[in-house]
């Protein structure tokens, strides 16, 4: 009989973000690449570009739907346009629960609205 994975590991990946809030395809500020994240559901750990800063933190609760991301750590570049990076870091503050299908993650708030989209990269 074949155990069945453990659901919260499907969240374990490295994401291309594909929209945050009403921007699509934020890209980082210097380098013009797709903004990614890397969630490690076993470490418990997420890490990720914002678009000027890089932003790392813990996951605290991961069920397989239910989530729950601890405080994001920073570094403290300012840049031009620091829109993406605010609402990404709005979007990882508020992100309650989460779905993937098709090699999409979507994050949404404790009603269900969709706070930001992701694409599995490999």
């Amino acid at each position: 009989m074949a155990k069945n994975p453990d659901p919260k590991l499907r969240l374990t990946n490295i994401w291309k973000v594909l929209k945050v809030g009403n921007i699509e395809n934020p890209k980082d500020y210097k380098s013009g690449e797709a903004l990614a994240f890397e969630f490690d559901a076993s470490a418990k750990t997420y890490f990720g570009n914002a678009g000027c800063n890089t932003i790392r933190g813990a996951i605290k609760e991961n069920d397989g739907e239910r989530l729950l991301l601890g405080p994001g750590m920073s570094t403290m570049m300012a840049c031009p346009n620091m829109e993406a990076e605010n609402e990404i870091k709005q979007a990882l503050e508020a992100a309650r629960s989460y779905q993937i299908q098709s090699n999409t993650l979507s994050l949404q708030d404790s009603v269900g609205n969709t706070l930001m989209t992701f694409q599995a990269i490999d």
